[in-house]
């Protein structure tokens, strides 16, 4: 099977799908303003066609901009008729989906993510939302990382029979219940202590504010706890300055963007997972954390439900609660047989919902069937 990404190819997300798929034997092509060289796949690099828009006159840069799309479209047009795939797939809406659904091209997929449908509509105006809209309408077929964001397609007036929730599987085989590396806990001067691992960016929307803040009453009541707080982003000088300002430095760990090869390390030598993130689709942290059999405080957004049980594997708290995250933090770091039986439960959890292997092969299907339901080509 030809198969065509329309998306961002360093993202971990289509990285590890077209993956699956190169290794399965399929032939991969990937179009992106954004490229990156992955072994095995065809990548066309577009970046170079974005426009700056230089006329300052509002009627002018609207006419240069509708020329330009014109001329992209009839390019990226041509491009697929060369590659002549059997499945084109957009992942992100917003990004990706809405330019590659001007191409006119079937059988047409949309990934979504999250964010991009249910954020997106919040930030964006009517005009744009009437795109988002427009651009679903064209796919056959619309899968989802979770429940959640298939919640949100369907509320943007999609007929729910076409949209399809498609779990993001991780690998089993590194993510899973392992001895701490005290090698790595030595180099974080955590050693000696429980050890709570945050590993979402320094974005708005994951709020990690709210953990820095709730950091002083863990602090309180379990003084020898460390915070390994991981990612990037634009708010990283204002949270160290917060966690300096709360006296609360010396137990904090800013240890930046962790590579994914390493992730597996660092949450098998952890013993709480965070996540106050205010808006998710299918979190893939949090299915990490549970195959490395981590007890979860997470928010209730996205699928975090699906996931979590209060007292059984963890806790699920509204978002924006400092003082709930740092209370359920202190009852998990107390109770040592909880923290036991969310490591057991936990993998086997992820061991049913969660297999890579599992969910990616249902993708396959899915292209299979519309390669064989579909005409291919361009309209």
């Amino acid at each position: 099977m030809r198969i065509c990404y329309y998306g961002n190819p360093q993202s971990i997300h289509l990285k590890r799908w077209m993956k699956y798929f190169i290794d399965k034997g399929h032939e991969v092509h990937v179009i992106t303003p954004e490229p990156a060289e992955i072994e095995g796949a065809h990548v066309y690099d577009i970046s170079s066609s974005t426009s700056s828009f230089p006329y300052k006159i509002p009627i002018i840069a609207r006419v240069f901009h509708f020329l330009h799309e014109r001329y992209e479209t009839k390019k990226r047009r041509k491009l697929l008729e060369e590659i002549k795939p059997d499945v084109l797939d957009a992942h992100y809406l917003t990004s990706y989906g809405i330019p590659a659904s001007r191409l006119q091209f079937h059988p047409f997929i949309i990934t979504i993510w999250g964010s991009d449908v249910l954020l997106a509509p919040k930030r964006f105006g009517e005009k744009h939302v009437n795109l988002m809209k427009k651009a679903l309408g064209e796919a056959e077929v619309i899968l989802c990382f979770g429940a959640k964001p298939r919640e949100g397609v369907i509320k943007l007036g999609i007929e729910p029979e076409k949209v399809k929730a498609a779990p993001l599987g991780i690998d089993m085989r590194k993510f899973y219940p392992q001895p701490k590396d005290e090698k790595l806990r030595s180099s974080l001067e955590v050693s000696d202590s429980f050890t709570v691992i945050s590993i979402r960016n320094f974005e708005p929307v994951y709020d990690v504010e709210t953990l820095i803040k709730a950091i002083p009453s863990v602090l309180s009541q379990a003084p020898d706890t460390r915070f390994v707080i991981a990612g990037e982003g634009s708010q990283r000088g204002y949270l160290e300055g917060l966690a300096k300002s709360l006296g609360i430095w010396e137990s904090t760990r800013f240890v930046g963007w962790i590579p994914h090869n390493e992730l597996p390390k660092y949450l098998a030598s952890a013993d709480i997972y965070v996540s106050t993130s205010l808006s998710d689709g299918a979190s893939i942290s949090l299915i990490e954390a549970l195959a490395c059999g981590l007890a979860i405080v997470t928010t209730d957004a996205g699928d975090a439900k699906r996931w979590v049980s209060d007292s059984e594997n963890g806790f699920v708290i509204p978002v924006k609660s400092p003082e709930l995250l740092a209370e359920r933090i202190v009852c998990l770091l107390r109770d040592e047989d909880l923290r036991e039986n969310a490591r057991k439960a936990n993998r086997k959890l992820v061991e049913e919902k969660a297999s890579y292997e599992k969910e990616m092969s249902r993708v396959e299907k899915i292209y299979e069937e519309l390669k064989e339901e579909t005409k291919g080509g361009i309209d």
